[in-house]
């Protein structure tokens, strides 16, 4: 299951209102979210509908993302042959279907006329290799219009229409790799979702560093955490022993050196070192260093 960050995700890719545009068409769907976001039969308008449930709290959105991702099992099914799948929905559910299933790699590559986008090697050289062939002809050419003026008008034409296919080659070249850059955005932002989904019902221990109560009730909240609890600097170390399977957050800034290694020889935790103390950087620390 995808996480809530996911969802904004694809809101950001503008896809979400055609799907749910499509989506409500089913009685049993819109019965389904009308239990999330009350719906009027008498004063509905399909429009307002959807603004709606795409502009709900966190928790409300989360069930809203697994509505359409029932949606996808049931109504839509796998998706093993885009060009099919392409030809029988809209191109949103595409996306979409690509995103929750593993397969936003292949969308793209299928969306870009089987190029291997994602291959680096093919980026940088190919296209370099045929402008470098491009330019070595002009430079002939130039020098074949030096020698003779008989054949000045078609070297000037054949000169023409290299310099319009070195500008095409030069446009895809650069299409091509702002495309990868955006997919490797993309999956940089899926992997931390994935990892930020992870830590969803876990416990957090914090060895060195002392928030305020308001400031774990929002850490609790925000990540969906079991509970974060703080360890003085130098007070409770007998309570270290204690910890085993846990997530443990060690400050280099304040933890004393015997808290350290008394929590460096317990090879049953997942020990995060950091010289943070603001606790949003602490927590992308964390996330950062979950591994899946």
């Amino acid at each position: 299951m995808y996480t809530l960050d996911l969802f904004k995700l694809l809101q950001k890719e503008h896809v979400l209102k055609d799907a749910l545009r499509e989506i409500i068409e089913y009685p049993n769907y819109l019965q389904m979210f009308s239990e999330i976001e009350p719906v009027s039969i008498i004063r509905f308008q399909k429009e307002n509908y959807v603004e709606k449930l795409l502009t709900l709290d966190s928790k409300k959105l989360l069930k809203v993302h697994e509505i359409i991702n029932v949606f996808i099992q049931k109504e839509l099914g796998p998706l093993n042959n885009m060009q099919a799948f392409e030809r029988k929905y809209i191109d949103s559910w595409l996306f979409i279907v690509a995103v929750f299933q593993s397969k936003l790699t292949d969308y793209y590559t299928y969306k870009y006329n089987h190029t291997p986008i994602l291959k680096v090697n093919f980026l940088d050289e190919e296209p370099s290799e045929k402008l470098q062939k491009a330019e070595s002809r002009i430079d002939n050419l130039l020098k074949e219009r030096e020698k003779t003026l008989i054949q000045k008008n078609e070297i000037e034409q054949k000169f023409n229409l290299l310099k319009a296919e070195q500008k095409e080659l030069q446009f895809q070249h650069k299409v091509i790799k702002e495309q990868h850059m955006k997919i490797q955005k993309l999956e940089q932002d899926l992997l931390y979702s994935k990892k930020k989904e992870a830590l969803i019902g876990q416990e957090l221990f914090v060895v060195g560093i002392e928030w305020h109560e308001e400031v774990l009730i929002k850490l609790n909240s925000k990540y969906h955490l079991k509970n974060v609890t703080c360890f003085s600097a130098i007070d409770q170390l007998n309570k270290l022993d204690a910890l085993h399977n846990k997530i443990v957050v060690f400050s280099t800034s304040q933890a004393s050196h015997q808290a350290f290694y008394k929590l460096k020889n317990n090879h049953s935790l997942q020990l995060i070192i950091t010289n943070e103390q603001n606790p949003e950087r602490v927590m992308r620390k964390v996330i950062e260093s979950i591994e899946i």
